[in-house]
């Protein structure tokens, strides 16, 4: 266990359908007195005509204290095989094979010291065919505290399905790792917090398929590492602000002073060495070991990232992750609504549930190339009680699921799996350098060019004068690239000559890309997810990218279409916006505020009126442009999912939407001939110059030709 286990609410569900290259655990749960005996000869699930498993070899479980009173491994050693206490064989440590290839974990019906409610960790050789399961536990030992802890380890060999090895110690199992000589070293014993008891670290030898404790150690380690090789490791004790090496097996130690850090937390492997979080001067920060400087680095990497399992650092925005190492290397940024899991290798594992079917399914994802692979499927999601994840950092993924009557270990192998172009995935960007500045130039180059429009981001994306309304510049190259990743998609959706016939009549479109929009005054609102204005002759559209570009857009460009049309010269043209209104009774024409100060009620609103339904929201009854805004901004919502809920259900909302429709197909150009349906047009349909006859009649105007 690398890390304290983390609990995933409801991810994992019940009928696996396994892939190849993937095998499952399924482990049984101590049954109670009162429960039925089980079948000893064949375990439960054994496909009929499946033989039943060879039992293990014989292999005495150890028991071992950690009471040492020396660190000297030779000590140490005696100390431990004095103690251990042989016990009878286990006659149900094995694994059977079924029929579908994955293994069943049987044990004795009384096997108190491995009750099946808790697996605290899972670890697996680098060979990828030992698993190392072990759980803590909490018994009755009759003395004057009632109760004592201790920790059960069992070895598997998967080629054989034969437990390979058990061992007993006293405390809880905090931390672990398989090394690869394929011994299994850990960390066990009482928390810091504890004031009785001790704590030492111990190694599973696969050649004498016994656990001998190597050194004692202060108390358990609130984070640890332990090398590949197997020769050291690396403990933290929370708010100490240092880190301890110890030299593996002998147990001398080094204690790393570490300037202006005051908290260590979350140690994972990081590339053959760790990486941890800490406060390092009132801020947060990931270090990693550098080992020949034999010190503690602050790599220079974007504020966002946070350190995830075995050193990858992630930032999510929105339905866009970025992944790089710690230690350096290349950054992949991947779009996908699906949940992150985990990390191993360059292979991130993903999963989606569908609610409507209760399904889950997860996909294994190659951070290189953006192909994926279907990693397993789950049923009937109800009877999960409880899941965790496990990941090596050699690239297997072990994922832990709990049923009323079961444990399943699942074995995912990327090297064993069908990488292939998924619709769910799609690589934004690779860069192995991952110099970002340079990817953020040439993507903004090349959409203004593209769509004529001029761009700024980064120290001008907040060089603005807009009333009384302020923005924070974006911060890091990474934050601007997701920014202008967004602008990119979100422009992609408009009609060519959409951005020539809105810059007609000004001298042109400028884009802004910030964070943290706000007002400075009491005539505005107090903050903003975009904005518009006019300056200097531009017509400038501000986005705080911490919100999505792609649902804001159209809002604001009707903003921008609104201001064409005040712009278009007088003669021969409908007054658009007398139109609009007479599209309404005068009753709800009087329900525009015009103000943002003075809030409207939640009358005719759509998400609270229950009879008559003329606006989609409050916002949309603060002036009338905003409700021009508000329907062109769910008319492309739509658009982009038409599975989505849609408003224009309700004829009010539809017979606005439709002669907004019918406005734009007249205001501009690029609109007016188009055969069939615009973008906006999806969710109400190509729109019918008649039925607003007698509206641009009553507005005082003509009807328009087309």
């Amino acid at each position: 266990m690398r890390s304290v286990k983390r609990p995933i609410a409801a991810l994992l569900a019940l009928a696996l359908l396994l892939p190849l290259g993937a095998c499952s655990l399924l482990v049984p749960p101590r049954r109670s007195e009162t429960d039925p005996p089980a079948a000893a000869s064949t375990p439960a699930g054994t496909a009929p005509g499946t033989s039943s498993a060879v039992p293990a070899e014989t292999t005495a479980e150890t028991t071992v204290e950690t009471t040492a009173e020396t660190t000297a491994e030779t000590t140490a050693a005696t100390t431990a095989e004095t103690t251990a206490a042989t016990e009878p064989p286990d006659p149900a440590g094995f694994l059977a094979r079924q029929e579908d290839g994955s293994y069943l974990i049987c044990r004795a019906e009384d096997d108190a010291a491995d009750p099946a409610d808790s697996l605290d960790a899972v670890e697996l050789a680098v060979s990828g065919r030992t698993v190392f399961l072990a759980s803590n536990v909490m018994t009755f030992d009759g003395a004057a505290s009632g109760y004592a802890r201790h920790a059960v380890l069992r070895a598997f060999d998967l080629n054989t399905g034969k437990q390979i090895g058990s061992a007993r110690f006293n405390g809880d199992l905090s931390w672990s790792a398989a090394a690869e000589d394929g011994c299994f070293y850990a960390a066990a014993g009482v928390a810091a917090s504890d004031e009785t008891g001790a704590a030492g670290v111990f190694r599973w030898d696969p050649a004498r398929r016994q656990a001998r404790i190597l050194f004692e150690i202060p108390a358990r380690p609130d984070g640890a590492f332990f090398s590949p090789d197997g020769t050291w490791a690396a403990f933290v004790y929370g708010a100490d602000g240092c880190v301890r090496l110890y030299d593996l097996p002998g147990g001398s130690c080094r204690e790393i002073p570490l300037d202006g850090v005051g908290e260590i937390w979350d140690v994972q492997p990081c590339g053959g060495t760790f990486a941890l979080n800490a406060y390092v001067d009132n801020h947060s920060a990931i270090l990693t070991w550098d080992a020949e400087a034999e010190r503690l680095v602050e790599p220079d990497v974007d504020e966002a990232f946070y350190l995830r399992e075995n050193g990858w650092l992630c930032v999510d925005n929105l339905d866009c992750r970025a992944f790089r190492p710690a230690n350096g290397g290349a950054l992949s940024l991947i779009r996908t609504e699906d949940s992150l899991l985990s990390l191993s290798g360059d292979y991130a594992l993903f999963y989606r549930y569908d609610y409507a079917d209760d399904v889950l399914a997860a996909s294994l994802l190659d951070l290189r190339s953006g192909l994926a692979a279907p990693a397993l499927t789950a049923l009937d999601g109800e009877e999960l009680g409880f899941s965790d994840f496990f990941a090596s950092p050699e690239g297997w993924f072990l994922l832990l699921r709990r049923y009323t009557d079961a444990f399943e270990l699942d074995l995912l192998s990327p090297a064993e799996s069908d990488f292939t172009e998924r619709e769910e995935f799609r690589l934004l960007f690779r860069s192995e350098s991952g110099d970002l500045d340079a990817a953020c130039a040439e993507l903004a180059a090349g959409l203004e060019d593209r769509f004529g429009v001029e761009i700024l981001y980064g120290p001008d994306g907040n060089d603005f004068d807009a009333f009384d309304y302020l923005g924070r510049p974006l911060n890091g190259g990474l934050a601007n690239f997701l920014a202008l990743t967004d602008l990119s998609e979100s422009l992609s959706f408009w009609p060519e000559g959409f951005f020539a016939d809105v810059t007609e009549y000004c001298r042109g479109l400028r884009l802004y890309l910030c964070s943290t929009l706000y007002c400075v005054s009491d005539s505005g609102i107090d903050s903003a997810a975009a904005l518009t204005f006019s300056s200097n002759g531009y017509e400038c559209v501000v986005f705080d990218a911490s919100y999505p570009i792609v649902g804001n857009l159209p809002h604001e460009f009707m903003h921008v279409i609104d201001a064409r049309i005040e712009s278009m010269p007088a003669e021969d043209q409908p007054d658009w916006f007398a139109a609009w209104d007479a599209v309404m009774p005068d009753y709800i024409r009087a329900e525009y505020a015009d103000s943002y100060t003075v809030w409207p009620d939640d009358d005719y609103t759509y998400w609270y009126a229950s009879d008559e339904v003329w606006f989609i929201d409050t916002y949309a009854k603060t002036w009338a442009k905003e409700d021009r805004a508000r329907t062109l901004e769910h008319l492309m919502q739509f658009y982009r999912d038409p599975a989505s809920e849609s408003c224009f259900e309700i004829e009010n909302l539809a017979l606005k939407a439709r002669f907004l429709c019918f406005m734009l197909r007249n205001v501009l150009p690029c609109c007016a001939d188009f055969e069939g349906e615009l973008p906006w047009e999806a969710a109400v349909g190509v729109p019918d110059p008649a039925e607003f006859a007698e509206v641009m009649e009553q507005a005082g105007t003509v009807v328009p030709v087309g």
